[in-house]
């Protein structure tokens, strides 16, 4: 890219991190689900309950929404609760004996800045979609979600409701969509908009 385009990148949109991991010079997750610290484990109940809650009583009281009670539905719902990064049926052994969940990625389009978390908050069942360990991981937009204009509190917030940047035309090959894959490797929902 030219000189000008690049500076007035990094300036719009906050510094480039096309080639950095998120937070963490460590692989991202450094652990398990059921061996993250606390503080986390209770900020993304903290994060997705109430994200929940709130956009439930807002698409209940000024929305509506159906879900189709069908055989793909009932097998999403399987799969998220006997299976995503959980030890479970839907895991498999490796030759050396180590146990590989299988992951799930759901991919879908965008009508607006609210699908995720609206409609994704809405497709499970209430007590299961304020437990973090049923909801998806997603991704945003670093000049949406994680710009540095934003309070860092407002970014915290956002991360851990299981949301994690990406820099939008930085390819396929760009370390912040490696810590979106290893979610996916370890056995966890994925939700994309590919657009």
């Amino acid at each position: 890219q030219p000189d000008h385009l690049e500076k007035q990148m990094s300036t719009s949109l906050g510094p480039d991190r096309t080639t950095q991991t998120f937070c963490s010079p460590h692989t991202s997750p450094p652990w398990s689900r059921p061996h993250a610290p606390l503080l986390l484990s209770w900020a993304r109940g903290i994060s997705i309950g109430a994200t929940t809650l709130a956009i439930r009583l807002f698409m209940n009281t000024y929305g509506t929404y159906d879900i189709v009670d069908d055989e793909h539905y009932r097998f999403f719902l399987e799969t998220v609760i006997s299976g995503v990064g959980n030890n479970n049926s839907s895991s498999t052994h490796n030759n050396n004996g180590s146990q590989h969940h299988q992951g799930l990625i759901t991919v879908s389009n965008h009508r607006s800045l609210f699908d995720d978390p609206g409609v994704l908050s809405c497709l499970l069942p209430l007590p299961l979609a304020i437990q973090p360990k049923f909801n998806r991981w997603g991704i945003c937009s670093q000049e949406y979600c994680f710009n540095d204009a934003l309070p860092g509190l407002v970014k915290g917030y956002i991360g851990a409701g299981q949301v994690l940047p990406i820099c939008r035309g930085g390819g396929i090959n760009q370390k912040l969509l490696l810590d979106f894959a290893r979610h996916l490797a370890c056995g966890e929902w994925c939700h994309v908009f590919p657009e």
